[in-house]
């Protein structure tokens, strides 16, 4: 569990410091690796990438 919480401190620290505009998303895989629909996923976030102006295609 800890693991997990600095990961994601340290993701949104890095993206602070660089001023990265984003999304945050917690996937519990524990529990929905099964069930996850990967290509609805890839597309969602193809789909919210696409979204920033002056983006270069890239995360940060």
């Amino acid at each position: 569990m800890l693991d997990s919480v600095l990961i994601a401190s340290d993701t949104v620290e890095f993206a602070i410091r660089r001023h990265c505009k984003g999304y945050v998303m917690k996937l519990d895989f524990s529990k929905a690796y099964d069930c996850v629909d990967w290509q609805f996923l890839e597309f969602k976030v193809e789909k919210e990438t696409k979204r920033t102006p002056n983006n270069s295609g890239s995360f940060c």
